[in-house]
């Protein structure tokens, strides 16, 4: 089983506080990706995902909702980072959030 990165628990917890929707999109079995998807505090897990799957989701998912962002950890993910349309950076600036497009997340 994948051993999720530290910072990842953090990071869910930031989008999630910002109002973001986190969804999991893992090529792992349904068991392992529930399993990491709770430990992290994910909203939405979708498992046994090939490459062509996640563009898919990712399509649907841009088609769906204004905005969407991808997190990749692999050779796996760059079909999907590469069809993206938007790429969207969350910080602050000046104790407000601001958000840049073209920036990676």
């Amino acid at each position: 089983m994948d051993t999720p990165k530290s910072e990842a628990k953090d990071m869910i917890a930031f989008f999630k506080a910002n109002g973001v929707h986190t969804i999991m999109i893992t090529g792992d079995n349904e068991a392992t990706g529930q399993t990491i998807g709770k430990q992290l505090g994910v909203d939405e897990i979708r498992a046994n995902c090939l490459p062509e799957d996640k563009t898919k989701i990712l399509k649907d998912l841009q088609s769906k909702y204004k905005l969407v962002g991808m997190v990749g950890d692999g050779v796996n993910d760059a079909p999907c980072t590469g069809e993206r349309r938007h790429r969207h950076r969350y910080g602050r600036r000046n104790g407000h959030r601001h958000g840049n497009s073209g920036c990676g997340i």
